[in-house]
C-alpha cells in the first residue's frame, strides 16, 4: 500500500495544465476526499456480508463506519479525475449501487445548524415511501476521532406517525475536523409523505478506546413526499426445514427497488426470534445480481413472524423476472428491543452461547413485468 501512495506522490504532471483544470472545474472537499476513499478502497479486499442484522420492534441502534482517509499532495491531481460528489454514493463502501440514483431524486434541505462551536449540515433527503434517507456534514473546531457518533439515541421523529422505526447511521471523517454521514430510518408500514423532525442533543467522540460526549442542540424540520412507484403484491412463499419466507411485495421507485418479504419461524426459536433473520439474494434474467440494503424488521415472538425490508439498486429496464434467494441466519448473542402487552419497552440481552446457523432456502422467481 505505501507503495502506491509513493507512486502518486511521484506522479508528474503540467501544473500549468492542471491549474486550468482546477479553475474550470468547481471541486468540492467532498469530490476530493471520495477520490483519496476510493484510491484507498481499491487496495482493500472487498467484504462480504457479514450476516448480521440491526433488529427492533421500535428503534435500532445506530450503526457506524470506519474512514477511509488517504492523503494526496497535489490537490490539483484530484481536481483532474472526473467523479460524481454526492454523499450518498460516497458512503456505498461496499459500492452496492443501491445508492448511485438517490441524489438526482432527493430533495435539497440543505440547513446548517451550530451549537457548541460545532455545525451541523442537513444537506439532502429523500423518501421512498417506507424509508427516510438523508446526508449530513459535521464541521467542528476540534477534532472529534475518526468515526462520531452524531446522536445517541433516536433522533427522528415523525409528525402523527406513533409505530415503531428501525435505523442505520454512517458517518466517515472526509478533512481535517469534517466529516459527513448518511442515516436512515425505515417506518412499519408506508406513507405517502412525512414531516420530519430531527434533533440531535449529543455527539459522542470515540478515540483510542476513550469516548466523550459534547453536548449541544441541533434541530431541523423538512417534509418529504413518497417518490412515484409501481408496486407488484406477489404473495409467493418458500419454506424448508419449518422455516418459512413469504415474498409480500415489490415496489419500483425511480432509484431503486424495495422488497417487502415475511418471515416465520418454527415454534423452537420463537422464544429467541431476535437471533434469526432472513436476507435476500436477488437476480434478474438478465443476469444481473443485486446487491441489497436491509431496512430492519419488526416482530412478534408470540407468532414467530417477523416483517422485513430490503432496498436494492434500480432494477434493469429490459428485465422482466426476479430469481429471489432467502437465507435465514440464526446467530448468537443478537439482542434487540421487545415489547410487553401494555407496550413497555423492554431490551432482550443476548442468551448464552449458540453455534451460528445459516440455511439456504428454495428461490422464488416472480414476474416484475
Amino acid at each position: 500500500m505505501r507503495g502506491i501512495y509513493r507512486l502518486l506522490k511521484e506522479v508528474k504532471v503540467d501544473e500549468m495544465e492542471m491549474r486550468e483544470i482546477e479553475e474550470a472545474t468547481e471541486v468540492t472537499m467532498l469530490e476530493k476526499a471520495k477520490v483519496k476513499k476510493r484510491l484507498l478502497e481499491s487496495v482493500r479486499k472487498k467484504k462480504g456480508w457479514a450476516g448480521t442484522k440491526i433488529i427492533a420492534a421500535a428503534f435500532a441502534g445506530l450503526l457506524v463506519g470506519g474512514t477511509a482517509y488517504l492523503g494526496i499532495n497535489n490537490p490539483a491531481y484530484a481536481a483532474g479525475i472526473p467523479i460524481i460528489g454526492d454523499i450518498f454514493r460516497f458512503l456505498d463502501t461496499s459500492q452496492t449501487g443501491v445508492y448511485d440514483l438517490y441524489q438526482v431524486n432527493a430533495n435539497e434541505v440543505n440547513v446548517s445548524k451550530e451549537s457548541n462551536g460545532i455545525q451541523i449540515t442537513v444537506k439532502d433527503a429523500v423518501f421512498d415511501g417506507k424509508t427516510i434517507s438523508y446526508t449530513y456534514e459535521v464541521k467542528s473546531p476540534q477534532d472529534l476521532g475518526e468515526s462520531p457518533l452524531i446522536g445517541l439515541g433516536p433522533s427522528l421523529r415523525i409528525h402523527n406517525y406513533t409505530g415503531g422505526l428501525t435505523g442505520s447511521d454512517h458517518v466517515e471523517k472526509v478533512a481535517s475536523n469534517t466529516y459527513v454521514g448518511q442515516a436512515n430510518y425505515s417506518i412499519a408500514g408506508e406513507m405517502e409523505e412525512v414531516e420530519c423532525q430531527l434533533t440531535i442533543n449529543d455527539i459522542l467522540k470515540i478515540e483510542n478506546n476513550q469516548q466523550e460526549e459534547i453536548d449541544g442542540k441541533w434541530s431541523f424540520a423538512f417534509k418529504l413526499q413518497t417518490v412515484e412507484s409501481d408496486v407488484k403484491l406477489v404473495h409467493k412463499r418458500t419454506e424448508k426445514d419449518g422455516f418459512v419466507v413469504t415474498i409480500d411485495k415489490v415496489k419500483l421507485t425511480p432509484m431503486s427497488f424495495v422488497t417487502d418479504y415475511t418471515q416465520q419461524v418454527p415454534d423452537e426459536y420463537r422464544e429467541r426470534l431476535q437471533d434469526v433473520s432472513a436476507h435476500l439474494i436477488v437476480k434478474d434474467d438478465l443476469g444481473n445480481v443485486y446487491e441489497g440494503e436491509d431496512n430492519g424488521g419488526h416482530g412478534d415472538a408470540s407468532t414467530g413472524i417477523m416483517k422485513w425490508s430490503m432496498t436494492f439498486r434500480k432494477l434493469e429496464e429490459k428485465a422482466t423476472k426476479l430469481t429471489i434467494t432467502p437465507i435465514i441466519y440464526i446467530s448468537e448473542n443478537k439482542g434487540g428491543v421487545s415489547f410487553d402487552e401494555n407496550g413497555k419497552e423492554k431490551k432482550e440481552a443476548p442468551v448464552g452461547t449458540r453455534e451460528h446457523k445459516k440455511e439456504t432456502m428454495p428461490e422464488i422467481t416472480i414476474d416484475i413485468k
